[in-house]
């Protein structure tokens, strides 16, 4: 947090969400068939949690071997 003061962390936070919300909403998800995928860990207030591996199998091998050597 940037902020001591409650109340600005609140207000920050708010305009982040809402900037977060209109980079989202500029796909026009109602008027176009996409997708559209965030990596964050910012709630927002339609969001959909979606668990999946997005990396290729071949990569993700890559990385458990070269963080357990």
């Amino acid at each position: 947090m940037t902020y001591k003061q409650r109340e600005l962390r609140a207000l920050q936070l708010y305009f982040i969400g809402k900037e977060l919300e209109q980079s989202i909403g500029r796909a026009r998800l109602l008027r176009n068939n996409c997708k559209v995928v965030v990596f964050s860990n910012f709630p927002c207030e339609q969001a959909e949690l979606v668990q999946e591996d997005y990396l290729e199998p071949d990569f993700q091998e890559k990385m458990k071997r070269s963080l357990l050597s």
